[in-house]
């Protein structure tokens, strides 16, 4: 008996969420015609958050179905800076994007490497600090 209830419950609960702030990504069977589509392209790869959720990781094929409307995204890879983008989603349309995730600074690996000295020791007019700055 008490299976039947909570199925019961289950299936009330989309219902119950009709006020709660709606996922920006619509999955299979969701995607209305007014949904918007983004392909996604990140060099060299990157998981994929959308207003805050994580949704999927680079590359993927298929485009994602957003619901129409301002969308932050952020790409995050370990090796490289995260990067944000906002995107104007606009129904029935589809939106390209291609990225390049932006390497971390070297000068910074650097001074990890070297325990925090490395840029203090160097003089900034020397060649050695300009070649770096390039």
């Amino acid at each position: 008996g008490l299976s039947a209830a909570m199925l019961g419950a289950l299936a009330g609960l989309h219902l119950l969420h009709v006020g709660a702030p709606l996922p920006a990504v619509l999955r299979e069977g969701e995607a209305a015609a007014r949904a918007g589509q983004l392909q996604l392209l990140a060099d060299p790869w990157a998981e994929v958050y959308i207003d805050g959720q994580w949704v999927e990781t680079t590359p993927f094929a298929r485009p994602l179905h957003l619901r129409p409307g301002r969308h932050f995204i952020e790409l995050r890879n370990p090796h490289y800076q995260p990067l944000r983008q906002v995107v104007d989603i606009l129904p029935g349309q589809l939106q390209a994007l291609h990225l390049t995730m932006p390497e971390l600074a070297p000068r910074l690996e650097a001074v990890q490497a070297a325990g925090g000295s490395a840029e203090l020791s160097a003089p900034r007019g020397t060649p050695l600090a300009q070649e770096a700055a390039r």
